[in-house]
């Protein structure tokens, strides 16, 4: 199957899938390396996310953090990455671990509304796993990002 449809994102994917599902993560993650040099360069953040996601699920999750912040010191401004990655940590119940992940996160240069978005689910986090003065907290800094931006224009 990856060799007749080897440029094709999916197949290898739901292939690599199915090899953590199997318990063959050896063999899983020399696909990826298979993978990556049959696809185009365009198509490789979505190959390594998508691994590093079944790392989480199914195979070592300390793995899957150095793939995901191996790929977040390639693309710092990809907030798509972002939320996967906190997506993959918040079910990791480390608190800590994911608040800084956040704090990172929210310290980025990027646009007002992927910014936006990321102070939400910051909010929205600690709305279920903080304190009322986590919950401030994150509510100040947003304040304060908006206070900065707005003098900046």
């Amino acid at each position: 199957m990856t060799k007749k449809f080897s440029n094709e994102v999916q197949v290898w994917i739901r292939y690599g899938m199915f090899q953590m599902q199997q318990g063959r993560l050896e063999a899983a993650r020399n696909l990826m390396k298979r993978s990556l040099k049959s696809l185009s360069k365009q198509q490789h953040v979505t190959i390594i996310s998508k691994f590093a996601q079944f790392e989480f699920k199914y195979g070592d999750i300390e793995r899957g953090r150095t793939m995901f912040e191996s790929l977040l010191s390639s693309y710092p401004r990809r907030v798509d990455l972002w939320c996967v990655y906190l997506d993959m940590m918040i079910q990791t119940n480390d608190i800590t671990t994911v608040r800084e992940i956040f704090e990172r996160a929210i310290s980025l240069k990027v646009s007002v509304k992927k910014m936006k978005f990321l102070f939400k689910r910051y909010l929205k986090f600690e709305e279920l796993h903080g304190s009322s003065d986590t919950v401030d907290s994150v509510r100040e800094k947003a304040k304060h990002y908006v206070s900065i931006f707005s003098t900046v224009e």
